[in-house]
């Protein structure tokens, strides 16, 4: 387990990953937000190996178009914690960047951190959420997110589809109640390279379940071909925020 903590005049910020120790040549940030005065996106990569190496950052919008890459070198045994952005050179962060995928010469470990950035106005938002990287072998063709409850004026949850491979991806969302009763079902198409972020509830686009009755406990998603996933839940006043990966 690790723990990570941001502290200011105005912010205290801490949250803890269950970190499996899974490391990979080819490592999957699925979701990244697009940075503004409230929602920030941090990124922690480990160098277990006891020789330098370099590492590249190749990121994708929506679609699944690449954007500019950023490489550089870690040191044997570094730890680099930074804001998804600062990866790259002054300036050089490309606009429109939805997910990343990771490549080194050998294998290394992350993790996303997503937080809110309210020390400008000393609010009490100050939620912090973390997921671990997914390597090839977290793709499943059955996802489980095990609490996504609907968008209300006190709760929200989000899930986060992707479909990184080089087939389209058709897609069933399920919805069940406590009782494990299904009260819902939508279907999506993720063509190569799409992300979707669906709020459970929400009426946006790409959001589900906007008319389900029901509340919806958890969801099951099921594809024909391997997908990525995870989802972030928390309160309307983002007094608290969690991270947990889709189960497979």
């Amino acid at each position: 387990m690790e723990v990570f903590h941001q502290d200011n005049d105005n912010l205290i910020q801490a949250a803890g990953l269950l970190l499996n120790g899974e490391s990979s040549t080819e490592i999957i940030m699925p979701h990244v937000t697009k940075t503004n005065w409230l929602w920030w996106t941090g990124i922690a990569l480990n160098n277990p190996n006891g020789s330098a190496i370099d590492v590249t950052f190749t990121p994708y919008d929506d679609n699944g178009t690449a954007l500019a890459s950023t490489t550089f070198t870690m040191a044997a045994g570094e730890k680099s914690v930074k804001l998804v952005q600062s990866f790259w050179g002054s300036g050089e962060y490309p606009a429109g960047v939805s997910w990343i995928k990771i490549t080194a010469d050998s294998p290394i470990t992350g993790y996303e951190l997503f937080g809110i950035d309210s020390s400008g106005d000393a609010s009490s938002q100050d939620a912090l959420a973390g997921v671990e990287a997914m390597t090839a072998a977290n793709g499943a063709t059955t996802l489980i997110y095990p609490h996504t409850p609907k968008l209300t004026s006190k709760v929200w949850a989000g899930i986060v589809l992707l479909n990184s491979g080089e087939s389209d991806a058709n897609v069933d969302i399920y919805g069940y109640n406590a009782l494990g009763q299904q009260v819902a079902h939508t279907t999506k198409l993720l063509s190569t390279g799409k992300r979707v972020v669906s709020v459970v509830g929400g009426a946006g686009a790409n959001d589900i379940f906007s008319t389900a009755t029901d509340d919806i406990s958890w969801i099951k998603v099921v594809s024909d071909v391997p997908i990525f996933g995870f989802e972030l839940f928390g309160d309307q006043n983002f007094m608290y925020l969690s991270g947990v990966n889709a189960l497979h």
